[in-house]
């Protein structure tokens, strides 16, 4: 993946840092690190998720975990990639004090991973096994979705109400 042009952060993570637990994820063809300190729960979800009106197409719509009713987030949607058919794979996430969960299309492993190189936007690329993958930051990806809704829910308002 191309990050011309984009910004370069750090996170807690310092490069060269090792003995990180991280969850391996697929999302299309693409392999992925989730820290595990955010992880809650890797469920499966065999039934329709109930479906959010006028929600953007990344949001999948209400998983009910326990009890417990949290939006499920497409990360290929997202992230414009391509995936396979849809995911039964969730990975609960809580970070900044939100909960979500992430739709994957497999789950690998969980195994320990360092980070390498620079981070951009909030992607850290190492290798995992002799095969490249990118370490997620979860704060920066929570903060990227939240800020993506409000900016979707701001324009739909304007669009469907006229300008202010």
């Amino acid at each position: 993946m191309a990050h011309n042009g984009e910004t370069v952060t750090t996170t807690r993570m310092e490069p060269g840092e090792f003995g990180k637990k991280a969850l391996i994820l697929k999302v299309g063809n693409e392999r992925y690190g989730l820290l595990l300190d955010n992880v809650v729960e890797v469920f499966e979800t065999n039934t329709d998720l109930m479906c959010i009106p006028g929600a953007p197409a990344w949001i999948l719509g209400l998983a009910n975990n326990h009890g417990r009713v949290v939006p499920v987030v497409s990360l290929g949607v997202f992230w414009e990639l391509e995936t396979g058919s849809r995911s039964n794979h969730i990975v609960l996430v809580e970070c900044e004090d939100e909960s979500y969960g992430l739709a994957v299309d497999r789950i690998e492993s969980m195994d320990t991973v360092s980070a390498e190189g620079p981070e951009v936007r909030g992607r850290r690329r190492c290798w995992h096994h002799g095969a490249l993958l990118e370490l997620i930051d979860p704060t920066y990806l929570t903060k990227e979705l939240f800020a993506r809704l409000d900016s979707e829910q701001s324009h739909a308002q304007v669009d469907g109400h006229g300008a202010a």
